[in-house]
């Protein structure tokens, strides 16, 4: 074998066994007690071998209005790969008068060569007609089975009516694609917006009231009725508040297929944070709610209503966010965390005692791969991918510059001391990632084909 991982605490979404795995071209060929040598040995005694992370949501080589994204292809699964993630899905936006299969060519050509891991794309449409919902077979072919429906930002060119998505949910309907949904009602935010503005009360401390919940709530509601109506699945991205959240469970109650994210900061952040110094540092979209909010969306996540937990991951540097400093209207909003996820929810989700480790490797690989048609990932199987993740539950890092590697150059949890620690990032059987030492290679990550 190329590579065997001994002693091991290997972890399903079922179960954590003491075992070895064997690897030969990249696959996991055997489970169990392995006897004889191997190119490479690693004993893992005491540690959990983990399949390697999926984020699903991430923004790299994005431009948003006149906001470009800091980090490229490389920048972005680099940190990835130092944090426990072995493939991403990032988002194509489709740009005003092109079609979503252009889009999508000029990604692919700047990712090719840049890759550290795997990788796949969902595609956004911004641009809906009938010529470019044409191009919806294509993409599926292309495996590119997610489509991702703003229904907020107006004035950047991303929102689409509900006319178009209701034709988007239609069409990919009948081709097996998943239509996910930036659910914010855009009149109500707009409104506060204007509403705040007219008092004065433009400074970070108001943003949050600027996209209220009941924007969230009500669009969440909107596109759910949406997907029952058609008989579709719809895909809910970053939720972020237990009102939105009730509504997803009783559609799921009802049989509705609604799946739903959150992210780390909506489960470990509050709306306080906007009162803090650095709090330019910290604007998203949708804003961070309140700490009942996080306490309901880790009881859906132990009790399956939410499925994935991913980073939103859309980066800028302090310079580019500090434009916003004291008025949230011309802030770029988006902040970094492709590094961070696993040893987050680890930390303050595993070690704490909200979930299982069972239940975190559920939500973080296998309901990724399944949901989003990633084959034979999300799982240590034979037959499977060799990603892997060597994590000690003994030691414990802090979230610092020395630690960060993304581009950004800062977390919004920075200064956090996190329990458990990536040692060991594998992909495809190869190492890239080592007790401190990156030793993967740029252009080796792979397209993923989800058809």
């Amino acid at each position: 074998m190329d590579l065997v991982i001994r002693n091991a605490k290997v972890v399903s979404k079922e179960v954590t066994e003491v075992l070895d795995v064997g690897v030969r071209n990249g696959k996991v060929v055997k489970i169990g007690k392995i006897d004889g040598m191997a190119s490479k040995e690693i004993d893992a005694s005491g540690k959990f071998l983990l399949p390697g992370v999926i984020d699903v949501h991430t923004h790299i080589e994005q431009l948003s209005g006149d906001n470009l994204t800091c980090d490229d292809f490389s920048d972005a699964t680099y940190a990835a790969a130092v944090g426990g993630t072995t493939s991403i899905l990032t988002f194509v936006i489709q740009q005003k008068g092109k079609s979503p299969l252009e889009s999508v060519s000029e990604k692919m050509v700047s990712a090719k060569e840049k890759m550290y891991i795997d990788y796949g794309f969902h595609i956004a449409f911004t641009d809906v007609n009938e010529r470019t919902i044409a191009e919806i077979p294509e993409l599926v072919n292309m495996g590119i089975k997610s489509i991702k429906v703003f229904m907020a930002f107006e004035n950047s060119n991303l929102m689409v009516s509900d006319y178009d998505l209701i034709k988007l949910m239609e069409e990919s309907r009948k081709y097996g694609a998943l239509v996910g949904v930036h659910a914010e009602n855009e009149d109500i935010c707009v409104n506060a917006t204007e509403n705040l503005k007219e008092e004065g009360f433009t400074t970070l401390e108001h943003y949050y009231k600027s996209r209220p919940e009941i924007a969230e709530l009500e669009a969440t509601n909107r596109a759910i009725t949406f997907a029952e109506d058609i008989d579709c699945p719809v895909y809910i991205f970053h939720l972020t508040s237990s009102k939105a959240l009730s509504k997803i469970e009783e559609a799921q109650q009802r049989g509705v297929d609604v799946i739903a994210e959150t992210c780390p900061h909506y489960l470990l952040l509050d709306k306080e944070e906007f009162e803090s110094d650095d709090a330019y540092l910290k604007v998203m979209s949708p804003p961070l709610r309140e700490k009942k909010d996080q306490d309901a969306l880790w009881k859906a996540i132990k009790a399956g209503a939410i499925k994935i937990i991913s980073t939103d991951h859309c980066p800028y540097t302090p310079e580019q966010k500090a434009v916003g400093k004291n008025n949230f209207t011309t802030i770029a909003p988006g902040i970094p965390g492709i590094q961070t996820l696993l040893p987050l929810i680890y930390s303050k989700g595993v070690a704490s005692g909200k979930i299982s480790i069972n239940k975190m490797v559920e939500v973080l690989s296998y309901n990724p791969a399944q949901i989003f048609n990633l084959n034979n990932k999300g799982e240590v199987k034979v037959g499977y991918d060799a990603d892997f993740v060597i994590f000690n539950p003994d030691t414990k890092q802090v979230i610092d510059k020395d630690y960060l590697k993304m581009k950004s150059g800062y977390s919004p949890f920075a200064g956090l001391e996190l329990k458990g620690k990536v040692e060991t990032t594998v992909l495809r059987g190869k190492i890239i990632y080592d007790q401190g030492k990156f030793v993967g290679q740029k252009g080796k990550g792979i397209y993923i084909n989800r058809k």
